[in-house]
């Protein structure tokens, strides 16, 4: 199942052109929302002016509708859907007066659930080009199918599952030079570490 969440009418065109497949209609809701913003949240939990949401089982559920040879497809379609939105013109949200210097893309991201608590949400970088956003993506689907098949875990992308400052939303970027996803861990390694020894000398 995918679900298709936008703010404003944004990609309003390129979602209806993804959602003119009808594979890919078959497998999707789509929702829309009317106003974008304000937020007061850190930038992992940001929405994004579209999203992408991916229900498991993803991978299960496309060879059980239409065979195993439609995944392939599905993945190309949605990769190439990512690559169309970073010819979008960007934005730049803003609080009040303030405008908000920014890491990762407003505009798009793909969340997915993995087991029963986790959440990966796939950020894309603001200086990704339109190749790298559907090099991501591809990427991203193809570890939740492996992850679906028990061919990948957290722990294979960077993902301490036993760091307590792991979230249940867990955002994840796509490594160009690697081709590989990675972590992304939004806390300073010197805060987390700070963290810790507080709570080892409260505990002691």
């Amino acid at each position: 199942m995918i679900k298709i969440q936008s703010y404003e009418n944004y990609l309003n065109s390129e979602i209806e052109e993804l959602l003119s497949d009808e594979k890919i209609a078959q497998l999707s809701e789509y929702k829309k929302r009317d106003s974008y913003g304000p937020f007061a949240c850190a930038e992992l939990m940001l929405p994004t002016l579209v999203t992408v949401y991916i229900l498991q089982p993803f991978f299960k559920s496309i060879i059980s509708e239409f065979g195993k040879d439609t995944y392939s497809e599905i993945k190309n379609r949605l990769a190439s859907f990512s690559r169309d939105a970073k010819k979008k013109s960007r934005i730049e949200p803003s609080f009040g007066r303030f405008q908000v210097d920014r890491k990762f893309s407003h505009e798009l991201s793909f969340s997915a659930q993995i087991g029963e608590r986790k959440t990966l949400k796939l950020m894309f970088p603001v200086d990704f080009s339109d190749i790298e956003y559907l090099k991501a993506t591809s990427c991203f689907l193809d570890f939740l199918k492996n992850h679906e098949l028990g061919l990948a875990n957290l722990e294979s992308i960077g993902v301490d599952i036993n760091n307590r400052f792991v979230r249940n939303s867990i955002g994840i970027i796509y490594e160009p030079e690697l081709k590989a996803l990675r972590w992304y861990n939004p806390m300073p390694e010197h805060v987390i570490e700070e963290i810790r020894r507080e709570i080892e000398q409260k505990n002691t």
